[in-house]
């Protein structure tokens, strides 16, 4: 087809060959393909689409499509690809259909995956790009879930509403332009290798899924390197793959480079998976009251500086650093004993005190009010994210 005006066809493109650009579809106007798939067709550039003006839409709307075998024979940019876009490609797949694309794109133009122009409305299916992935100018992803599994390149990118973006092996280590989110999109790392994304910026708030490798000398995790910074962004941890079993505590960093704006956060359902049982019993809690006897860490009296709080839990610990830029994990026994060192620098710090001997203890009694709270805040952080063993705190 060699589209100069509107167009809309159904049904596949096969074995079509074209001694200029386009194998199957060359199209300088508007082209809606529906329940189309693209095999073996042949062109010097662009064998199975090239789109060079306007836009194209490709909809799986009762059947998967492919695009699979579609090579080009020219020495023009762009050999190698079957799709070519230097205008506005659509990519949109309805609930339980696929779009696969197992041949090389090449895009200087845009891509929107997800949202059907025509239509004018979004999909839920899934959009894979099993092949190299070149693209140079914006991509949206809007709806549904979108997979690159080849080695991809993206200018600025646009992941909103309910998309999830995902990233194979291959692409694990790409690098993206600038990246905004909306609406808490999902940005899914996990493909059983601890890898770095490398993005120019971030901008907004996203769930985030990575792995957790343990299965080599270095222990390792998916990580986002931000080369330029952005402006405020959240990435909530959503769902973590556990590769391997882990043995000792570890601090694992997430997010790398300029991460002045960008803090992470766990989300609810994820501390609670790994925070092991609930809290079985409290000797003693929080006394609003100004007595320092009646701290929750216990009485400091009697030289001593005792934990009062203690639970019962078999599985794993997991939480920040202060700096909300990597993730401490370990068993329940490490994560203890990382914690009692840290809690007691915290404390001390907070008071200006370098020991828990008699005397400190007794000057610990006489601080102000503001100090009180402070002591209280540490308490209040402690207990929500950490449970420890009894009398992990001691003297």
């Amino acid at each position: 087809i060699f589209n100069r005006g509107g167009i809309k066809v159904t049904g596949d493109f096969i074995a079509n060959k074209a001694v200029t650009s386009g194998g199957a579809v060359y199209n300088t106007s508007t082209t809606n393909l529906i329940d189309s798939s693209f095999i073996g067709n042949i062109a010097p550039e662009g064998a199975a689409i090239y789109n060079n003006y306007d836009r194209t839409q490709v909809s799986a709307e009762t059947k998967d499509i492919e695009f699979t075998n579609n090579n080009t024979t020219g020495t023009a940019e762009g050999t190698g690809y079957g799709i070519y876009n230097k205008a506005i490609l659509n990519l949109y797949a309805n609930e339980d259909k696929t779009i696969t694309v197992n041949d090389k794109v090449y895009s200087t133009g845009r891509l929107d995956i997800g949202y059907a122009y025509w239509g004018n409305k979004f999909g839920d299916g899934t959009v894979k790009f099993n092949n190299e992935l070149t693209q140079t100018g914006e991509t949206n992803v809007s709806s549904g879930t979108v997979e690159f599994n080849g080695e991809t390149s993206l200018g600025a990118l646009n992941l909103t509403r309910t998309a999830t973006l995902k990233l194979g092996t291959a692409a694990g280590n790409s690098t993206f332009g600038s990246v905004i989110f909306q609406n808490t999109p999902t940005l899914d790392l996990t493909n059983n290798s601890a890898q770095t994304l490398n993005v120019t910026s971030l901008k907004g708030n996203t769930k985030l899924n990575i792995d957790l490798d343990f299965t080599g000398e270095n222990i390792s995790a998916d990580a986002i390197n931000v080369t330029t910074g952005g402006q405020t962004s959240v990435l909530t941890l959503n769902s973590l793959n556990i590769i391997g079993t882990l043995s000792e505590f570890s601090n694992l960093e997430i997010l790398k480079g300029s991460t002045s704006n960008v803090t992470l956060a766990i989300a609810t359902d994820l501390f609670n998976a790994y925070a092991g049982e609930e809290i079985e019993s409290v000797t003693q809690t929080i006394n609003e009251s100004e007595d320092y006897d009646s701290a929750a860490f216990g009485q400091f009296a009697n030289d001593e500086f005792t934990n009062t709080v203690y639970a019962h839990s078999t599985q794993t610990q997991l939480y920040l650093n202060a700096e909300k830029t990597a993730l401490s994990y370990g068993t329940v026994e490490t994560v203890a004993e990382h914690i009692k060192t840290q809690v007691k620098q915290d404390v001390l710090q907070a008071l200006n005190q370098k020991t828990t001997t008699a005397s400190s203890i007794a000057q610990l009694q006489r601080k102000s009010k503001k100090m009180r709270k402070k002591i209280k805040k540490y308490i209040l952080i402690f207990r929500k994210k950490c449970y420890l063993e009894q009398n992990v705190l001691s003297r």
